[in-house]
């Protein structure tokens, strides 16, 4: 019911606007019974703009809530607290919602994330939220990433050229067997810089 209302208010004042995201909606992914989050985005032509992920992180009788947030250019923030990416290069680990672990490499609490075939409301509001907190992001084979490519690797920028060589031998090889590593989705009439 929160998709479909915040759905129609979208779509009653920005009529001429894209709109992407699971059950056709601008609001994005749910993962487990431990891990939920939503995470709207305001992109201006292909790119990130202003994001939010809203973590909801326990179980039925006890739930934890942290809201990540940034605008372009004007840093990122958790629960209204400034966050950077850590600076050291220990480890990687993978939680759920790709949204939430991107969060998760902002906070610092993990230093990188990766994945393949993501959707673009899966990862647009955590790549964001990255970049205003110093991280680094780009495709899996260390291309400018869009919203739209289907590969994304996300760190602290400490470990993304170390991280690059490793996944970018593993990209090629896949390339190589066929995988598409095109543009996921863009409509042809969407107004990018792409």
């Amino acid at each position: 019911m929160s998709e479909a209302a915040i759905l129609s208010v979208v779509r009653k004042n920005f009529p001429d606007h894209l709109i992407l995201g699971e059950e056709g909606s601008v609001i994005g992914d749910s993962s487990s019974d431990y891990l939920w989050c939503i995470d709207p985005l305001v992109l201006f032509r292909g790119k990130p703009a202003a994001a939010a992920v809203v973590e909801f992180v326990g179980g039925a009788m006890c739930w934890n809530t942290r809201i990540f947030s940034a605008v372009a250019g004007g840093g990122a923030f958790c629960n209204g607290q400034k966050i950077h990416v850590s600076q050291t290069d220990k480890g990687v680990r993978r939680l759920g919602a790709a949204a939430v672990d991107m969060c998760h490499v902002a906070l610092g609490i993990i230093e990188a994330y990766w994945e393949y075939r993501l959707k673009p409301w899966d990862m647009a509001a955590g790549v964001l939220i990255v970049e205003e907190a110093g991280g680094t992001v780009s495709r899996m084979d260390g291309g400018k990433l869009t919203v739209f490519d289907r590969s994304l690797l996300v760190s602290n920028g400490i470990l993304h050229a170390k991280l690059l060589e490793k996944i970018g031998i593993a990209t090629e090889e896949l390339k190589g067997k066929g995988i598409d590593f095109s543009l996921w989705y863009k409509p042809d009439d969407y107004n990018t810089e792409l």
